[in-house]
């Protein structure tokens, strides 16, 4: 999926994102952007699922004793 928000030429070597909704298809597309460039990347999803080149993890932002 391309992404026209992401550039091509940014840099993101060094980050650290935090993706939340990392197992559906916006967020996984989102995450594999950022890794691409060069960027540390952990999901969070009610419903992880494996992935290659992120971990996922299960969190509900919207409970407190999840986050």
């Amino acid at each position: 999926m391309k992404l026209p928000y992401l550039h091509d030429e940014m840099d993101a070597r060094g980050k650290r994102v935090l993706i939340t909704g990392a197992s559906g298809t916006f967020g996984a597309a989102i995450a594999e952007a950022f890794v691409a460039r060069g960027a540390e990347v952990v999901g969070l999803d009610l419903h992880p699922q494996p992935a290659d080149s992120i971990e996922v993890i299960a969190c509900d932002i919207t409970d407190n004793d999840s986050v």
